[in-house]
């Protein structure tokens, strides 16, 4: 997987691009969705373990 960021014309001064392609045997493809996708489930999981253990410290008391 090779992650680019880039500025196109069309960025405002301080907005970069991101491209995340996954690279084989057969080229590379873009994966920008499935990867935002799999970095949104894994980040939000321990933020939900963590909400749900103060909901639990929250209750107790």
């Amino acid at each position: 997987m090779t992650v680019f960021v880039g500025k196109a014309s069309y960025h405002r001064p301080s907005e970069h691009g991101l491209t995340i392609q996954c690279v084989g045997s057969t080229g590379g493809r873009t994966v920008t969705l499935r990867a935002f996708f799999l970095a949104w489930i894994v980040l939000s999981m321990p933020m939900l373990i963590i909400g749900m253990a103060f909901l639990i410290v929250i209750q107790v008391l």
